[in-house]
């Protein structure tokens, strides 16, 4: 299945123009290269990025995507999930001590973390 175009973000544009000035060349929106890492093997349709960063020095191009990244969007709020460790654990060792006995799991307990959110 070929990949689908999605709508650009308002953005998008002037994105990727920063992204080729940081980068220069390096930056490809060309289709066929878009195409070739818009596929996966998941069972989600195939969506078209916006643009590809090829070849660059991870050491390097990583720090400076993330602070560009950072500097343009609002902080998302912290999960903390270091304080729900106790109770995600005794979920864990719940779910694995009925799998264990090979009881099947209940259909509202289908998304079981839920329950400690």
């Amino acid at each position: 299945m070929a990949a689908q175009a999605q709508v650009k973000a308002l953005n998008v544009d002037a994105t990727i123009a920063e992204l080729k000035k940081l980068f220069g060349d390096r930056v490809s929106t060309a289709h066929a290269v878009r195409e070739q890492h818009g596929k996966d093997i998941s069972y989600h349709e195939a969506h078209l990025p916006d643009a590809v960063v090829c070849y660059v020095d991870s050491t390097i191009a990583l720090p400076i995507l993330t602070a560009y990244a950072m500097a343009r969007h609002a902080p998302r709020p912290l999960k903390r999930l270091y304080d729900r460790r106790e109770a995600m654990m005794n979920l864990l060792k719940e779910e694995h001590a009925r799998a264990a006995a090979s009881e099947p799991a209940a259909a509202e307990d289908a998304h079981s973390l839920d329950r400690i959110r």
